[in-house]
């Protein structure tokens, strides 16, 4: 982790939280992508823009990035500032709910922010999909929630995918291969929305950095283990291209 010396400051602005929460209680919708450039007045200094020469004129496309995590940040900032970089608001796949896999108080939480989650994903659109590591039991669940996001793209014009295949934090924020299924539900992604680019997202010099590259294309076909693991792996390298070697983890590039 970067010296506290060196990280930016995040500040949450007042009135946008106030509006926030009261459009949660009253159930309403909001544009993400406003709220979104709104928040970023509370980062000091504002995100650094790497590889601005790729930053997307539109879609489809899906956007891949990192599960960027140090203690005290949320992942939440780099939700803002990249859909604050896009053209267009781009639809997110979000958690389900917060948890650990653990009992006791970790029941109660994921109970609660399952409820939390499912508002905020309905007041600003975004699909949500059953917590990481993957449970056999929320089988189901997430196969109906990847119907419903293909739903989604096929019904909006030229849509921008907003997709952290790791799903999770990883240990000292550290690139890490995503979970089985992720590889095969990229390769899906890639049918139906024809680009995938790969973004960095970690915090140094005191900004946090948005590294844009180049947008790819996985060239594999079907559905067994191994090219599930191929395509998460090669996924996860154009990621690592972008990223401080000390963030690159066990990937490869």
């Amino acid at each position: 982790m970067p010296p506290v010396e060196l990280l930016p400051r995040y500040s949450f602005p007042l009135s946008l939280a106030a509006q926030i929460l009261i459009a949660l209680i009253a159930d309403r919708r909001r544009d993400f992508g406003k709220d979104a450039r709104r928040a970023l007045a509370g980062m000091r200094p504002p995100p650094l823009i790497l590889g601005a020469e790729h930053l997307p004129e539109g879609g489809p496309l899906l956007l891949v990035f990192n599960h960027y995590a140090r203690p005290d940040f949320s992942i939440v900032w780099a939700a803002f500032a990249i859909t604050a970089q896009l053209p267009v608001t781009p639809l997110w796949l979000m958690t389900r709910a917060w948890t650990k896999r653990q009992g006791g108080w970790d029941r109660l939480r994921t109970q609660l922010t399952a409820y939390l989650f499912e508002r905020l994903a309905r007041m600003y659109g975004f699909v949500t999909m059953p917590a990481m590591p993957p449970d056999p039991s929320e089988s189901l669940e997430r196969a109906l929630s990847v119907r419903r996001l293909l739903r989604r793209l096929n019904a909006q014009k030229a849509p921008i995918l907003c997709l952290a295949p790791e799903g999770m934090d990883s240990p000292q924020g550290k690139l890490s291969l995503p979970h089985p299924g992720s590889g095969r539900l990229i390769l899906r992604l890639q049918a139906q929305l024809h680009r995938i680019q790969p973004l960095g997202v970690y915090e140094e010099n005191g900004h946090l950095s948005l590294h844009f590259g180049r947008p790819f294309r996985l060239s594999l076909s079907g559905s067994n283990a191994r090219v599930d693991r191929l395509a998460s792996r090669q996924a996860m390298k154009q990621i690592a291209a972008l990223l401080p070697p000390r963030l690159c983890g066990n990937i490869e590039i």
